[in-house]
């Protein structure tokens, strides 16, 4: 019972701190284009002479939709917490030789993100802001062999068109290989697939 009583103590201390410091609310959407990155290069002499390369050579556009919640830090500093649902393929070319034959192909992976980035911004001057974070994102795929989350470190900036219509730009750099199958190839190599993914949104802010 005192620790019921205790957390819902904190709970109202939260949320009333929340309110004094001017909380704000807000939707956003837009769109993003994830670019591949990353390679794998497996040579072997052996009965037959083997050699295999995986390289990024793709991009994809799709939809971004989500909200957010800002934290005023005073005048300059802003502290946001987002949740961003995303769509991406990423593609990634093969490339097999063996007895000097070659052949390609490619092959693409579907993948739905739920995405939480935690963002600090600076306000550069009244409707222009510069902000940085990590974020980390679950993973949906049919695909076998993929990562089920990832870690990313974004940065952008974000302009008030007007009171509460808010234009966003940000690049998210991957952290994380995405790749997590038995490898490649005759060394089972495992090649290193990361994404990159350029945001253009725009948002729309309630203050309570």
């Amino acid at each position: 019972m005192k620790n019921i009583t205790l957390l819902l103590l904190l709970l109202l201390c939260g949320i009333r701190l929340a309110w004094a410091q001017n909380i704000q609310l807000g939707v956003k959407g837009g769109g993003n284009l994830a670019v591949s990155a990353g390679s794998y290069h497996d040579y072997h002499l052996g009965w037959s002479i083997q050699d295999e390369e995986i390289y990024a050579n793709g991009s994809s556009f799709s939809y971004a939709v989500g909200g957010f919640i800002n934290l005023p830090l005073g005048t300059r500093f802003n502290l946001s917490a987002e949740i961003l649902l995303s769509n991406k393929t990423l593609v990634y070319e093969y490339y097999l030789k063996r007895n000097y034959r070659p052949s390609y192909s490619d092959k693409k992976y579907k993948m739905m993100k739920i995405e939480f980035p935690v963002l600090f911004g600076y306000r550069i001057f009244l409707p222009l802001m510069l902000y940085a974070g990590p974020s980390y994102g679950l993973i949906s795929t049919e695909d076998e062999g993929f990562a089920s989350g990832e870690f990313c470190i974004n940065a952008g900036i974000s302009y008030d068109i007007m009171e509460n219509l808010i234009a966003d730009a940000r690049a998210s750099f991957g952290l994380t290989n995405l790749y997590n199958g038995d490898g490649y190839g005759y060394l089972k190599l495992k090649p290193e697939m990361t994404t990159n993914v350029y945001f253009l949104t725009v948002g729309y802010r309630f203050s309570l």
